[in-house]
């Protein structure tokens, strides 16, 4: 195990997280953090559907599948004004689906970008998501049965914890990091903090760190590869020059429509549609190969 990689790793999405953290203060209303989480989100999207395309890594079978959902969720949801019952919805499913993304994605990251994971790590993947799902539907629909979501995920990190001990396992950092992951999640459940807006916040905190470990560890993966390669998109510079375009051409949009407001970008902005096309990213984001090594159908 490289454990210098591991660090760093680590340090970007500590890094993430308190970037984050120091934006959500700063900007004081949750209103404004989710306006930023459109806007960065709408950037991460263009940037990564970018090098998918130009890794040339769109499968047809994994884009035919990405067609039919995403129609189905347009034709379901696809309005400005919908019944709050559907963006209830939206907005419930667009949050688990991140939460898995988020997990499965810091999981796959922490163990070098491979999919084949050990009993300790799946267990860690299944308290995490349990726990982020409990903490979702109390802000969210304030269901008094969200605690059992919270004594689930204590369960699989107990048997995470035994199955260490059993193999005589010490704790790297990558299990420090996602005890700290979980363990904030619990007392954020237990210390019954709400915030206005709240049912968003998992969302939207979770989405701003994970945009930007993203440019994180696609820097240090550009670094990597630069000298094995003569594309400039694979080269720090065209890479760099390829997320500032990316990062100012949307909020220059945001920006403009701010100040001259044109029906296409308010809807573009729009919380409804953001929350339409991050499902969508997640769904092509997602990598299928992956599930069975999760559920541990895959052996190592």
């Amino acid at each position: 195990m490289n454990t210098q990689l591991q660090k760093t790793l680590i340090l970007q999405k500590l890094c993430a997280f308190f970037i984050t953290l120091g934006a959500f203060i700063y900007l004081n209303t949750a209103y404004n953090f989710m306006l930023l989480a459109i806007v960065l989100g709408h950037s991460h999207f263009l940037l990564a559907y970018f090098y998918k395309v130009a890794a040339r890594k769109i499968k047809l079978k994994n884009f035919l599948i990405y067609a039919v959902l995403s129609t189905g969720i347009f034709l379901y949801f696809y309005r400005i004004d919908f019944p709050d019952f559907r963006l209830e919805t939206l907005l419930f499913v667009a949050t688990i689906y991140f939460i898995y993304h988020g997990v499965v994605d810091d999981q796959f990251t922490l163990n070098f970008f491979s999919p084949i994971y050990s009993k300790v790590q799946r267990l860690q993947i299944f308290s995490l998501i349990s726990a982020l799902t409990g903490l979702q539907l109390k802000w969210q629909f304030n269901w008094q049965y969200a605690w059992v979501f919270i004594l689930v995920s204590f369960l699989f990190y107990l048997l995470m914890a035994r199955a260490k001990e059993r193999e005589s396992l010490a704790w790297n950092n990558a299990d420090l990091y996602f005890s700290f992951e979980y363990v904030l999640t619990a007392v954020l459940f237990f210390s019954n903090a709400t915030f206005t807006s709240g049912s968003f916040l998992i969302i939207a905190f979770y989405g701003i760190s994970h945009y930007l470990a993203y440019y994180f560890h696609y820097y240090l993966k550009i670094k990597s590869i630069e000298p094995k390669t003569t594309n400039i998109l694979y080269k720090r510079r065209g890479y760099l020059t390829v997320i500032i375009i990316s990062n100012l051409l949307i909020p220059a949009l945001f920006f403009y429509n701010k100040s001259a407001p044109n029906q296409y970008l308010t809807h573009f902005f729009s919380y409804n549609l953001f929350l339409i096309l991050t499902l969508m990213h997640f769904i092509s984001s997602t990598r299928t190969y992956e599930l069975s090594a999760i559920f541990g159908l895959k052996k190592n």
